[in-house]
């Protein structure tokens, strides 16, 4: 069984875009200057909840948490006992309104895994209700 790097995460209630709840995990990690924010789906044998929904959550996490977009990076957990934990980065842009657009890109050791590795070993863990109350699932 490989490692998972977030066994622990804190679990929230979002909104899909069809305006049902959804529970999402999250982790918060202050680094370099940036606020990391892990997502991953509660359920992982159905693991297209953040696919599916990415627009609605980043949108939520940030009016929610009361981020600074200029600051935060945003990150998506898969984690399987074959694999272990494997990354993916949203590439956002914010505009006036909101969410403007995103792309998604899987992370490997070449493109940025091990950067987000060391944030996880250098960083510092911020509890998600430093920032703002949740509900928790």
């Amino acid at each position: 069984m490989k490692t998972n790097l977030l066994p622990k995460m804190t679990a929230i209630v979002v909104t899909d875009r069809y305006g049902n709840e959804a529970g999402i995990d999250i982790k918060l990690v202050r680094y370099d200057g940036q606020l990391f924010i892990f997502m991953s789906d509660r359920d992982r044998f159905t693991a297209s909840g953040i696919a599916h929904n990415t627009g609605q959550y980043l949108t939520q996490l940030v009016e929610r948490l009361g981020l600074d977009v200029t600051r935060s990076v945003f990150f998506r957990h898969i984690y399987t006992p074959a694999t272990g934990s494997v990354f993916g980065r949203f590439n956002i842009k914010w505009g006036a309104d909101g969410l403007d657009s995103y792309t998604f890109n899987m992370l490997n050791n070449i493109d940025g895994a091990l950067d987000v590795r060391r944030a996880l070993v250098e960083g510092e863990m911020v509890p998600v209700s430093q920032l703002h109350k949740l509900e928790a699932s």
